[in-house]
């Protein structure tokens, strides 16, 4: 997907939106099947144990074979126990498994634009949505695809060259969120990384800077907006004065596609956060013209949609 704007001194035999071509990333990515069986938990007896019986004078003492098939009773009702805790999880982790079937096979795949395809039994080809920018004098990529797919490393090298571009002239590099499909192949050594605190936990970064604010402006007409929900901290990049798009946010996964707009269940049940990733989508709904989604091509925000969210004249 590429992004021409005013201000560029590109060739004018470059593409630009919307009627552009998309830089896919292959990927391919399973579904977890329901986790095998658990061993069923022995507890043994503790040593006092072995000894208790009543004493009473309303009890008998019970020999040695009556004492063994008590505990063995209790070691049956132990194991039944577990038994249904194990079968409980088992049924709970099948629905959890067919409720994100469901959900993949709600986004209908689509050549080069984004989306997903079972190719086999809870397996699906991912396509997640890259964008290269140019905009005052600086190129920039944003999202980059599974690292682990080597198709889809083709892919994005091959879809840069088409614009005679290789990875060494990429100046910026923002990921949108730390899913592997989006941050996979970062394969551009002189490019100023951007990225949230949510790929960096508990890993080690030559940091340059910190930003700790909604708002971030990377060049003239780009910027970074602190978007969350999908994930507990996720960055849409907004774009100002698109040459033929007008104001373009580049979202990620905060819309997946269009069609998410009238089926909540394609992004409902993989938000971090629904009520902050609700806020988000009306954030970026009420600013913008276009929305570059994390999983589709793009789509224009009308009228309506704006109504729906209540927007004001301030955004």
């Amino acid at each position: 997907m590429f992004i021409k704007r005013r201000e560029s001194r590109l060739k004018s035999s470059l593409p630009s939106l919307p009627s552009l071509s998309s830089l896919p990333s292959m990927s391919h990515a399973s579904l977890s099947s329901p986790s095998p069986p658990l061993p069923p938990i022995i507890t043994a007896l503790s040593d006092e144990d072995e000894d208790l019986f009543f004493a009473s004078s309303e009890w008998k003492s019970m020999d040695e074979k009556s004492n063994i098939k008590s505990r063995s009773k209790n070691r049956d009702d132990e194991s039944a126990s577990e038994s249904s805790a194990i079968s409980s999880y088992e049924n709970k982790m099948k629905e959890l498994s067919s409720q994100l079937s469901q959900v993949i096979q709600q986004m209908s795949r689509e050549d080069n634009l984004g989306s997903a395809e079972q190719t086999s039994d809870g397996a699906y080809e991912f396509v997640s949505t890259i964008t290269l920018i140019e905009d005052d004098g600086k190129r920039i990529l944003v999202d980059t695809g599974l690292g682990t797919d080597i198709n889809g490393r083709r892919s994005i090298l091959e879809g840069l060259l088409t614009h005679g571009i290789t990875p060494p002239a990429i100046d910026i590099v923002i990921t949108t969120h730390g899913h592997p499909d989006h941050f996979g192949t970062h394969d551009y050594p002189d490019a100023i990384h951007f990225s949230s605190f949510y790929i960096h936990h508990k890993t080690r970064f030559n940091l340059s800077s910190l930003f700790d604010r909604d708002w971030h402006t990377v060049t003239k007409n780009v910027a970074l907006f602190k978007a969350s929900g999908h994930t507990s901290n996720d960055i849409a990049v907004f774009v100002d004065n698109e040459q033929k798009m007008g104001r373009t946010v580049i979202s990620g996964d905060i819309y997946m596609r269009e069609e998410d707009q009238l089926h909540p269940m394609m992004w409902v049940p993989l938000a971090a956060d629904e009520q902050q990733q609700r806020e988000a989508r009306r954030t970026i709904a009420c600013w913008t013209d276009w929305i570059i989604p994390g999983q589709g091509p793009p789509f224009r925000v009308g009228n309506k949609r704006k109504m729906a969210f209540q927007c004001s004249n301030k955004h």
